[in-house]
């Protein structure tokens, strides 16, 4: 499906919309004019939903298009904090550019140094990346990427491995690779830039490996391959992260981080 054809969410039109959803809208603060778009984005499948594909939204929020009299789209979001207005496109071929452009991009940074990757909202400013919008893809398709991206892995990837696609509510993109070899259990996981890394990290991997329990033997505990060939403990990982998230790292916490998150080379 290209450019979301047949997914356009009408508003304005409540005929068909019965009082349990009419109440469902009322709790949603939805407007009745908005109801029927808000019912449909609501019940439908959310990777074939413009407004989502376009906009990271929580568990909690349903976002959908609504058409407007002269002839263009607003993009709006309905959750707990009731129903927000984020963009506004001029006509549907405005709207039908901007999936196109969220299916399979090349972001860049923000000033703020974060990517925003799915939202479209932020203004580009340096450090192009290849990024991938699996909810805008088919299964067969996101599959034959998984397999390209898996021969580029620090460690080498085997063919009996399980894969796990997954396109996050936060805007990035991720593929796990799990295998067991000689009884350790290897995770090999590649993903896109995440909020909060810095700002010239690049698409990239992140390795473990934890060696299983059995009735001869403890597990182990899970640990992390550096850039440099080393493994570190899981608890040395995460002390890294919590203190980049205080804002109190120190050069061996960013050291962990900066070699743990291993340049995915294309």
């Amino acid at each position: 499906m290209e450019s979301g054809d047949g997914m356009y969410n009408m508003g304005g039109v409540t005929q068909g919309v019965g009082k349990t959803r009419q109440k469902e809208c009322r709790q949603a603060g939805v407007s009745p004019n908005d109801c029927s778009a808000y019912i449909l984005a609501r019940s439908g499948d959310r990777a074939q939903n413009i407004a989502s594909i376009l906009l990271p939204t929580t568990k909690e929020e349903v976002a959908f298009t609504v058409a407007t009299a002269g002839g263009g789209y607003v993009l709006k979001v309905a959750g707990k904090a009731g129903v927000k207005v984020i963009r506004y496109f001029k006509s549907k071929k405005e709207l039908d550019e901007a999936v196109a452009k969220a299916k399979r991009v090349s972001r860049t940074d923000t000033r703020a140094g974060h990517e925003p990757d799915n939202d479209l909202l932020s203004n580009p400013v340096s450090g192009r990346r290849e990024y991938y919008n699996f909810n805008l893809m088919s299964k067969t398709e996101a599959e034959e990427i998984a397999a390209k991206i898996s021969v580029r892995s620090p460690i080498k990837v085997p063919h009996n491995a399980t894969t796990k696609i997954e396109q996050k509510a936060a805007g990035y993109a991720q593929i796990k690779y799990t295998w067991v070899k000689d009884g350790v259990k290897y995770e090999s996981r590649w993903h896109t830039r995440t909020l909060g890394a810095p700002a010239n990290q690049t698409n990239s991997w992140v390795v473990t490996r934890k060696i299983q329990g059995s009735r001869t033997q403890k597990a182990g505990d899970t640990e992390y391959l550096l850039s440099n060939g080393q493994w570190v403990s899981e608890s040395k990982w995460n002390n890294a992260l919590k203190l980049r998230k205080q804002g109190k790292e120190t050069r061996d916490s960013r050291d962990i981080l900066d070699r743990g998150h291993i340049k995915d080379v294309e």
